[in-house]
């Protein structure tokens, strides 16, 4: 067993989910504009998964920043937006949402971005109903109603 930043850690898996994070974390302190964007992508994922949205955000934001040069890629754009819901950022993730409207995506990529429009749905009527406007969260789930009216969260809010 071994005691690693404060933490006890067991086996090999936690002590490599461990290593990992701590690198991820340092990509948040200083990402170099040469990192990959595909390690950068893969790391944001990993900080996702270990509930760090907020250094995934981090990391991405500053490696977009040392990369101004170089158009986000939909993938890049796909995460950022999933991110932002995460950390309860909407009028940003509602802008990358924007900006992917008009790209070719996917199959895969297209079955993101209609999963990210539903979550910013419920993200929009979950703020509008805690203000009160019942109406007002009706509307914002209206045009996901259609396509999503089997998930249970579409059918959460319509109950409430």
């Amino acid at each position: 067993m071994d005691v690693m930043g404060g933490k006890t850690v067991s086996n090999k898996r936690q002590r490599l989910s461990y290593y990992l994070s701590a690198l991820c974390f340092s990509f948040v302190v200083g990402v170099s504009s040469a990192q990959p964007l595909s390690s950068v992508l893969a790391s944001a994922t990993h900080l996702e998964q270990q509930g760090a949205t907020d250094k995934a955000v981090a990391l991405l934001r500053d490696w977009r920043a040392r990369n101004a040069h170089i158009p986000p890629s939909v993938d890049f754009q796909l995460l950022y937006a999933r991110l932002l819901l995460r950390e309860d950022q909407g009028v940003e993730a509602l802008g990358v949402l924007r900006t992917l409207q008009n790209q070719h995506l996917n199959t895969t990529q297209q079955e993101l971005y209609t999963q990210l429009q539903l979550d910013y749905a419920l993200y929009k009527a979950g703020q509008l109903r805690s203000q009160g406007d019942m109406y007002g969260a009706a509307q914002a789930i209206n045009p996901v109603l259609g396509h999503r009216a089997d998930d249970p969260r579409v059918q959460q809010v319509n109950a409430d």
